[in-house]
């Protein structure tokens, strides 16, 4: 019997939320700025590749309607903001959500203001590929209103080993700092690399509508992952339980040295591990990782103490 389910500071946990569960990719470029598909192929391949929606996320360049009108498949319209900040450097900035940007690109907009600016015209501003970019954590001890960043990005895998950020969430969270981890593509559909298809996230929501999907991405109500499939967790009494596709690691990640890691060897695999809370975790996430070395993070959970009370 569950007795005390971990929720999310949104307090709800996803996995025992009402809805259903979909799949989607948040950020794909087309020949609207840099991508070298037009925008009804690269929405067709994800159709076809069992996505529930996608978001198109071109450079300083937001799509028209004409390019979200895709039978079988949620086209989100969305950008991406790429400027210099002059106090931390350059950085992308992508907003799910953000039907029409008639600003000029400002080069120089600093990423405080570009997170302004998307929340002003109801988007969710999403820090893109932070370790790629150079960026350090302190460079967002100021920052407010980010809703998530890309734990995870296909294309910087690719390119140069540097798509997986979960360290530089790891500090943010471990300073405070509440924001939600996204998997995602990158999109460009460049031959040197295969970038579509590496990194999604799954969205727990009452359907799969704009409306919804956004709302559910902005409380936290989804999972990340670059293939294995995260399927339950829970806590009973003061153990955290998950369920998962079989995989080679569990890690139950909480803030410095504690947590744990659950693993095995040779060629055996497992799909659960239990993690008895000791009492000094500020936050639990899980991190599980399969025999191709592919990963799935869940959100960070807290247990619904007084200090997490929401």
């Amino acid at each position: 019997m569950i007795s005390t389910p971990l929720v999310s500071p949104s307090n709800a946990n996803p996995f025992i939320l009402p809805g259903h569960w979909y799949r989607g990719n948040t950020h794909c470029h087309t020949t609207i700025s840099d991508g070298r598909r037009e925008p009804r192929d690269a929405v067709k391949w994800y159709r076809e590749h069992g996505y529930d929606f996608l978001v198109l996320t071109d450079h300083n360049k937001v799509a028209t309607a004409n390019d979200l009108a895709v039978d079988g498949i949620l086209v989100i319209p969305g950008i991406e903001l790429d400027a210099i900040d002059p106090q931390i450097g350059a950085y992308h900035l992508v907003g799910l959500g953000i039907r029409s940007y008639a600003e000029p690109h400002q080069p120089d907009l600093s990423l405080q203001a570009a997170t302004d600016r998307l929340r002003a015209l109801s988007g969710l501003p999403i820090l893109s590929h932070p370790y790629w970019m150079g960026l350090r954590p302190a460079d967002l001890k100021d920052i407010q209103g980010l809703t998530g960043l890309e734990v995870f990005n296909t294309t910087c895998e690719l390119s140069n080993g540097k798509g997986l950020s979960d360290a530089f969430w790891d500090e943010l969270l471990e300073r405070g700092t509440l924001i939600w981890g996204i998997a995602a593509d990158d999109t460009h559909w460049k031959q040197q690399r295969d970038d579509p298809g590496g990194g999604w996230i799954m969205v727990r929501a009452p359907d799969c509508t704009e409306e919804s999907i956004l709302w559910a991405i902005s409380r936290g109500h989804f999972w990340a992952t670059s293939g294995p499939e995260l399927r339950k967790i829970w806590v009973e009494k003061e153990t955290v339980h998950v369920e998962c596709s079989p995989v080679k690691i569990i890690n139950f990640k909480a803030q410095g040295r504690h947590g744990h890691s659950e693993r095995v060897r040779q060629a055996s695999l497992i799909t659960g591990a239990s993690f008895e809370l000791r009492g000094p975790e500020a936050y639990i996430r899980i991190e599980i990782i399969d025999d191709l070395g592919r990963r799935a993070w869940s959100n960070p959970f807290y247990l619904p103490t007084e200090e997490h009370a929401v």
